[in-house]
């Protein structure tokens, strides 16, 4: 899980988000056509990953393809979550999106039991979506029981829609303000 958010800040923090001449496209034009992009690239990034995982990590796995189609899943989410952070606040976005992550390390139950973590990070558990990426990747892990695994395939739907909410009615508010800065 970690590796596909760290994948998606490299790739958005490395690749060019906005375009050239963007007063030739509207703001959601712009959106889309680069999310597409980077989602293309997200898919293949996740792909090696969870291939890396299986086969060279050798790590095991009862559902493999599942696993593979539940790392592409998790990838698409988060690409969506950081490019549009990026695309709407810029420089700024990254840095939400690394203090999205660090916050995510501690409160989402994947390096050691959510019981044993500050208050804090008890209270906002179930709001991260590292916590529904991790629980994803377990049920492929030890086998899947669907009715488990929709709940956090939903969450991510979720939070990946809320993120192009934000990008599409945002994105043109901020960018006209940033470029006349």
């Amino acid at each position: 899980t970690l590796s596909l958010w760290v994948g998606a800040l490299l790739m958005v923090s490395s690749l060019k988000v906005d375009v050239d001449r963007k007063e030739r496209f509207k703001s959601y034009q712009t959106y889309f056509g680069r999310l597409i992009t980077f989602l293309m690239i997200g898919i293949a990034q996740s792909f090696i990953v969870a291939m890396g995982d299986i086969f060279i990590l050798k790590a095991f796995v009862v559902d493999k393809l599942f696993f593979v189609l539940f790392a592409i899943i998790i990838s698409i989410s988060f690409v969506t979550i950081i490019y549009t952070l990026v695309s709407v606040f810029g420089n700024t976005g990254k840095v939400l999106a690394i203090m999205l992550m660090v916050m995510q390390l501690g409160g989402s139950g994947g390096t050691f039991p959510i019981q044993m973590a500050p208050e804090f990070f008890q209270r906002i558990h179930a709001f991260l979506p590292f916590t529904h990426a991790i629980s994803l990747l377990r049920e492929a892990v030890g086998g899947t029981v669907w009715s488990v695994a929709a709940v956090h395939i939903a969450y991510l739907i979720v939070y990946m829609l809320l993120a192009i909410t934000v990008g599409v009615g945002l994105k043109q508010f901020f960018n006209r303000s940033s470029d006349k800065f």
